[in-house]
């Protein structure tokens, strides 16, 4: 029976990779030995099995979540996080927190980001009329401008990137593919 099991999840899954061939097998043999350990018979173990189908799905989501996660692009990763909310793979307070964090940081750094910007503008006007005094003034505008405008935009864009990243780590710890049970 179990034996029959895999085989019939691993031919719903025949068109990925035998990597995920080999983890069925492995999650699989490490959810009976625990089962076992626990003091549980194989008969018992076997009438509490997943259905195939459901499984496979687990399997095939984690896969598309792998082939996004710790990429430089991460195209597609919106969508996969909003569907892995919908199957309740992803902890919604867990979302919402991180999101919560982000949307602070990237208005406090947007926030920065212009006074830097309009610092460096209020130096460059008050030393207009100095000649020696506008060379450094432009230099420090120019620096003021790089790092307080495009800087921190760059930093947002680089704590979005985590996010996702995190997103997509968490959904793929949530898909549970250690657990066969019903």
């Amino acid at each position: 029976m179990p034996r029959d099991y895999i085989e019939a999840i691993k031919e719903k899954l025949s068109d990925l990779p035998d990597t995920i061939h080999g983890m069925v097998d492995e999650y699989f043999k490490m959810y009976v030995d625990s089962r076992m350990e626990q003091g549980h018979s194989m008969s018992r173990i076997e009438n509490n099995l997943t259905e195939p189908e459901e499984m496979a799905e687990r399997f095939r989501f984690f896969y598309r979540l792998h082939q996004v996660y710790g990429r430089r692009r991460l195209k597609g990763a919106g969508r996969l996080i909003r569907e892995a909310l919908q199957k309740g793979v992803l902890s919604r307070q867990l979302y919402s927190q991180k999101l919560t964090r982000l949307i602070i940081l990237s208005l406090f750094l947007l926030a920065a980001g212009a006074i830097l910007t309009v610092l460096g503008g209020g130096l460059l006007i008050g030393n207009l009329d100095n000649p020696r005094g506008l060379n450094a003034s432009v230099v420090l505008l120019s620096v003021f401008i790089f790092v307080g405008g495009l800087g921190c935009i760059y930093y947002i864009v680089i704590l979005t990137h985590k996010f996702r990243n995190e997103m997509l780590s968490a959904a793929m710890d949530g898909c549970n593919l250690r657990y066969f049970g019903t």
